[in-house]
């Protein structure tokens, strides 16, 4: 029976759709590259990218049709076509889980650096002149929110609707996560290759998911840096390096130089994968005995793909290898150091935390399972061994320890290891071999894959509902808006909340301790939020290597030990986030007699930047209807009288409040001799003037309410 021409010509009808669909798709970005470049520089081309986004969009629709639909149709590389299309489903459900993760707070100070660059370039300023960092994901977050800019209120009901996130800077920052979330799923396509290439289907599916499932790359696939995109670059580059190794080609010697120096441009660090093409390189050489320039014009490939990436480096060189360019986290990193991070053991850190993210029994049964591999397989491991030994070499060799430093190594890692796991079930199958009792060896490859694989999958699945939740940090800046009294001072140390400045004075400060108990008490600071991971480094003896390092961890046992904690925010197993304390400062002495007090408005908090008058002795404004002043002072318990100073309209309102936020007195009116208010403790109090428009308010006087005869010298 002969098969119907049309259904012998199916097969090669979708190749062609996919081809022309792939072709589409590729061509509508770079047309929408050249009209977001057009349109940063002032040449239009807005509206044309708003025609042609639709466009590419519907193209990679239809191509993901298409491939959905190959991927189950039988026939050859069916297994290998599904597998890795489970896998990439299963990791872009991990990644994208939580992407909006503190998406408010914005707590990671580097995400900032990326999206100032990203929106200096969508303002026009295309050439950027700081090194520290690369440039190609300065130009391609801003290429994302002009993308995003196109149809912004769709994009904006998008994110609202998926996320819950309205806030239009948390959109923003939300749009570049979701970058960073997908260039992360990508990656596990290269690690799926080299896997099958190294231990057939098994190694490439048991290398995915424990790149997928790896808790220490999951969590920096939710940040705005650049540690997840360059190790993406650099896990691609070894895919044409394993087909050097096996037959040179210079094709793949030109692309795998071009991904390593888009890596370089990615994270300087990550061009360390250029050794794995001179392995390659030198692999060949022995093998063959023959010279080649091939590795000549990988190095071109790579140098004009860097500089391609970063067009200012034609501009100001001499800049960009300065102290202050390029080489700045080279010079930081060798040199340079900060207590908490300077371990005994830089390798052993290190190698500390790569064991635990992918678990003690995938460590060992994988590096095991590397010598159970066919000669030709083992020796490919190998060579594909020279860039992570020569990037780990370079990060151990550094004076201090970063841990997202390791990102560029996990995927290989979970490679190697997924292939000598594979290994492992495979020799074991043969092993426990019965015909009689066939599901023996299944169970027993079961076992051994379940072992491997149960730490890092509960790791990250409990990592991905914290993701998914609100953080210590969010919980406690609401906890502190319901609780605290508007206007007090705050000294909030690194890794606390973002607070409303309009609604708290907050004094911002690296470590809290830097400010002694007698300074927290002359500024008239009411609380101290401290964060464990701010302030532990200072209570471990065998940190405090400088002098003032012992005045800090006085100061903090000080706080810890003698000041009221009003909350606690600890993170749990499924909340995330820093341990977050937040302490009453000890106020003054008040055993004094009454005495008259002229609280100035100098050092008034006004909700209104509008009511500070340009001096600072001027009276506070009220320029509106409903504002009001805060004023401080600490009073023995007894009854006072309270005069405002200024011009005060009719009607005045005064309430005093205690540090708790209890009120004291409401009183809504002002009589002709002032207010008269009965403070029942010793303590310092809130004194909230609520003035009509028009009034200005320089001090309040408060004097003890006493008769008249006792009130005389």
């Amino acid at each position: 029976m002969t098969t119907p021409a049309a259904t012998r010509r199916s097969p090669s009808l979708r190749r062609d759709a996919a081809r022309w669909a792939l072709l589409a798709f590729g061509l509508g970005l770079l047309g929408l590259a050249a009209c977001w470049l057009a349109d940063v520089t002032d040449h239009g081309g807005r509206a044309l990218g708003r025609g042609l986004l639709p466009a590419t969009l519907f193209a990679l629709v239809v191509l993901a049709v298409l491939g959905t639909r190959a991927t189950l149709l039988p026939g050859p590389g069916a297994a290998r076509r599904r597998w890795l299309f489970a896998l990439l489903l299963l990791a872009a459900t991990v990644r994208f889980a939580g992407a909006d993760f503190e998406v408010g707070e914005r707590a990671y100070r580097d995400e900032g650096t990326y999206y100032h660059h990203a929106t200096e370039i969508d303002r026009g300023e295309l050439l950027r002149w700081s090194f520290i960092y690369p440039h190609l994901l300065y130009y391609a977050y801003a290429f994302a929110l002009w993308l995003a800019g196109l149809f912004p209120g769709v994009w904006a009901g998008l994110v609202g609707q998926i996320f819950g996130v309205t806030e239009p800077l948390a959109r923003d920052w939300l749009t570049l996560r979701l970058v960073v979330a997908a260039l992360s799923a990508a990656t596990v396509v290269p690690v799926f290759g080299l896997g099958r290439r190294l231990a057939g289907i098994s190694g490439g599916v048991l290398g995915g998911l424990l790149f997928v499932f790896s808790p220490l790359f999951n969590e920096g696939s939710h940040l705005i840096i650049a540690d997840v995109p360059s190790a993406c670059l650099a896990t691609f580059c070894l895919l044409p390096v394993s087909r050097l190794l096996r037959r040179e080609t210079l094709r793949d010697y030109l692309l795998a130089g071009i991904l390593a120096g888009l890596a370089a441009a990615t994270k300087y660090p990550a061009g360390v994968v250029a050794m794995a093409i001179a392995a390659a390189w030198l692999r060949g050489r022995l093998r063959t005995r023959r010279w080649s320039w091939s590795l000549l014009w990988a190095a071109l490939a790579a140098i004009i793909a860097l500089v391609a990436a970063m067009p200012s480096l034609l501009w100001a060189p001499r800049h960009a290898l300065g102290d202050q360019g390029m080489l700045f986290g080279l010079n930081q990193y060798s040199r340079g150091g900060w207590i908490g991070v300077l371990p005994d053991s830089h390798a052993l850190y290190y190698a500390g935390h790569l064991l635990a993210t992918f678990g003690l029994p995938a460590a060992v049964l994988g590096l095991g399972g590397l010598l159970l591999l066919p000669r030709r397989h083992r020796v490919l491991a190998v060579w594909l061994l020279a860039f992570p030994l020569a990037y780990l070499t370079l990060i151990v060799s550094m004076h201090m320890v970063v841990l997202r430093n390791l990102h560029p190594v996990v995927p290989v890692t979970a490679v190697l290891l997924g292939a000598g796991v594979a290994a492992c079930a495979r020799r074991l199958g043969r092993v426990w071999q019965d015909r009689r009792r066939t599901a023996l060896p299944r169970l027993a490859t079961l076992g051994l894959v379940t072992a491997c694989l149960a730490l890092p999958v509960y790791r990250t699945s409990v990592q991905a509902v914290g993701l998914a939740r609100a953080s210590t940090r969010e919980v406690a800046a609401a906890w502190i808006e319901d609780h605290l009294p508007p206007g007090v001072a705050i000294v909030q140390e690194s890794y606390t909340p973002r607070l409303d400045p309009a609604r708290y004075a907050l004094t911002k400060i690296r470590f809290a301790a830097r400010l002694s108990p007698e300074e927290l008490v002359a500024t008239d600071q009411d609380f101290v939020f401290l964060a464990y991971n701010a302030y532990a480094r200072f209570l471990e003896p065998g940190n405090l290597r400088e002098e003032h390092h012992e005045e800090y961890a006085e100061r903090y046992r000080t706080m810890l030990g003698g000041y009221e904690e009003v909350a606690d925010f600890h993170p749990t197993w499924l909340r995330r986030g820093p341990w977050l304390r937040l302490f009453r400062v000890v106020p003054q002495d008040l055993t004094d007699p009454p005495r008259r007090q002229r609280l100035g408005t100098e050092g008034a908090f006004v909700p209104d930047g509008s009511m500070r008058p340009p001096r600072a002795d001027a009276p506070v404004r009220f320029t509106r209807p409903g504002q009001w002043a805060l004023l401080k002072g600490s009073f023995p318990a007894g009854s006072y009288l309270v005069r405002p100073v200024g011009r005060v309209d009719s009607p005045a309102r005064l309430r005093v409040a205690t540090l708790r936020g209890e009120t004291v007195s409401d009183l809504p009116a002002l009589p002709e001799a002032g207010w008269s208010v009965d403070l029942p403790a010793p303590g310092k109090y809130l004194w909230y003037a609520y003035l009509p428009e028009g009034s200005r308010l320089a001090a309040l006087v408060v004097r003890p309410d006493l008769p008249e005869a006792a009130d005389e010298p």
